[in-house]
């Protein structure tokens, strides 16, 4: 398994990217990015089921665009909040449709996202405190030692 250092980017698996610990600023921009990314991806997910199912679905893949859109390109607080507060809505709407008789698989990748966007408001905050480290413990080696 290979190492890597701050000059370097995060790993570009968005699964593992979300599940990492968030101790340094690779690690805080890989979650954000993940986040984005995922959320983005499921807003595409709705706009392929506009056309089958809905039009109004449309809206919902706006919505997400223009909170998950900005968090990537910004990784600012307040974009990471707003996808937190939508994608509680998008929860509580897939939940209530669950119970109302419509169950699909739909509840688990949603609270998935939810997860997910608690993760991109906790890493934007660690981002924008400062408290992380440029490098982990493990980058960092002496002159002329190997890791």
């Amino acid at each position: 398994m290979r190492e890597f250092d701050s000059k370097s980017k995060p790993k570009r698996n968005a699964f593992r990217n979300i599940f990492r610990k968030i101790e340094t600023v690779s690690d805080a921009e890989g979650v954000i990015r993940s986040a984005s990314i995922l959320v983005l991806l499921y807003a595409g997910f709705k706009v392929i089921l506009a056309v089958f199912i809905d039009v109004a679905l449309l809206w919902d893949a706006l919505l997400l665009v223009l909170v998950a859109l900005p968090l990537l390109i910004f990784k600012n607080r307040f974009a990471a909040i707003a996808m937190l507060v939508l994608m509680c809505l998008v929860t509580l709407d897939t939940v209530v449709q669950a119970f109302a008789g419509r169950p699909s698989l739909a509840v688990l990748i949603v609270v998935l996202l939810l997860w997910v966007s608690v993760r991109a408001v906790k890493a934007t905050f660690r981002l924008k405190r400062g408290d992380l480290a440029i490098e982990s413990a493990d980058t960092q080696s002496k002159p002329g030692v190997e890791v």
